[in-house]
């Protein structure tokens, strides 16, 4: 088990991607691209593995920020910045659905609004253009060991209690081509 730290407030290298991610001048879907392989870049497939690596420590985290924040969320990672603590680790920011809902991407909505979140914690990566415009975006499920799960069972159970029964509202900045044509 190695301890990561969360970037807080949001790192630079989330701020980085503030205009690809939640730059409203353009569609979500012309800003947020989730179609790419993640072994074509070369930093993007690095962090891949580095995730599967630090999956224990990285569950434990998004637990533990879950817990703390009482709220869904998920971490988020850019291939291309590192902990400036840490030029070996990569920087790790956490964003609620609240904050999510304002990308306007269905995909990432989605993902926070109906994982499990005693059961699976959500990493997403992301590679933003040289531009500054549009990232790339892919995005792991780890699953939380049953220790973590167990050892917090109560707290995790009164929170998704308690959030089931709050409405989850995605929004998304156009209406899909399958509700316009009636399909």
């Amino acid at each position: 088990y190695v301890r990561i730290k969360l970037q807080s407030p949001r790192s630079t290298s989330l701020q980085a991607a503030d205009k690809a991610l939640f730059g409203h001048g353009r569609l979500a879907s012309e800003r947020i691209h989730w179609m790419f392989s993640p072994w074509k870049d070369e930093r993007v497939a690095i962090l891949m593995h580095w995730i599967q690596a630090m999956g224990h420590s990285l569950a434990i985290l998004g637990v533990n920020k879950f817990i703390q924040s009482e709220c869904r969320g998920a971490l988020f990672v850019n291939a291309d910045s590192r902990n400036w603590q840490s030029a070996e680790e990569p920087s790790v920011d956490w964003l609620s659905f609240e904050e999510v809902v304002s990308t306007y991407d269905h995909t990432l909505q989605e993902s926070l609004a109906f994982y499990e979140p005693e059961n699976q914690v959500l990493v997403f990566v992301l590679l933003l253009s040289p531009s500054g415009n549009s990232v790339a975006m892919w995005r792991r499920k780890i699953e939380v060991p049953h220790h973590v799960r167990n050892i917090n069972r109560v707290r995790l159970a009164g929170i998704t209690e308690r959030l089931s029964k709050r409405r989850v509202v995605i929004t998304v900045d156009k209406l899909s081509r399958f509700l316009l044509t009636g399909c």
